[in-house]
């Protein structure tokens, strides 16, 4: 690979990891949300809503992730 597609591929990683973390600060702050429910409303639509939401983050992070680390092996 040419030095320029390279340096393309560097950038974007690192664009990626600017959204990983912002990715992450969302789904620690939903995680505080949903922690911070009352226990007698755990099994609330609004609870329950909640853990889904950090479920689909925290699949959409591992997802960033592996991108990053596929990028990373491009030589």
């Amino acid at each position: 690979m040419n030095q320029q597609r390279r340096r393309e591929i560097d950038a974007l990683r690192d664009e990626l990891d600017l959204c990983l973390d912002r990715l992450g600060a969302i789904e620690s702050d939903e995680e505080d949300y949903r922690d911070n429910i009352p226990e007698n409303l755990e099994s609330s639509e609004r609870y329950i809503k909640s853990d889904e939401s950090i479920d689909w983050l925290n699949t959409a992070c591992e997802s960033l992730e592996e991108t990053i680390s596929s990028l990373g092996e491009i030589e």
